[in-house]
């Protein structure tokens, strides 16, 4: 039998907050060691690609309603990258995908911010710079980086300004 990769997809959902572009992040709460997943780690919300997706906006669409409660009508989804990446250790099964959006609702009114699934929790809205300074997800550092490096961060910061 042919083992099947797997696919996380994590979107960096963009919104203005105290006058600089922040990051909606989520704080595990269950550990997951075979994909180095710790309580406490910190990063944007991600969701695993299922077979009812029948693409990976699809699978965006499904990790915004579970993982943020965030109602559809307030999120304007950007763009998917294209590119996968494996960066698990030891999990030559396991690609990595992400996408950005723009949150288009008031960002201090966590009233929305109650994620469906127990395994995380709102933790709030952060740079990229102090994301990058917490204790994240292994697979974030990587995507900031890329996010960063292909230009796409400087397309969201000025579509957040438009």
């Amino acid at each position: 039998m042919e083992k099947t990769n797997i696919v996380g997809v994590g979107l960096l959902i963009f919104a203005i907050v105290k006058g600089l572009p922040r990051i909606y992040t989520v704080k595990e709460k269950k550990a997951k060691p075979s994909i180095f997943k710790e309580a406490g780690m910190l990063g944007p919300p991600f969701e695993t690609v299922k077979e009812i997706d029948r693409s990976i906006e699809e699978t965006i669409w499904r990790l915004i309603k579970e993982e943020t409660g965030i109602p559809r009508e307030m999120i304007d989804l950007q763009k998917v990258i294209p590119e996968s990446f494996n960066l698990i250790p030891g999990r030559p099964d396991i690609f990595t995908m992400y996408g950005y959006a723009f949150y288009k609702g008031e960002p201090e009114d966590a009233s929305l911010f109650t994620p469906e699934d127990d395994d995380i929790e709102f933790r709030g809205w952060y740079t990229m710079a102090e994301l990058e300074e917490e204790h994240l997800r292994i697979e974030v550092p990587f995507i900031l980086d890329h996010f960063r490096k292909s230009g796409c961060f400087i397309d969201a910061i000025h579509g957040l300004a438009a």
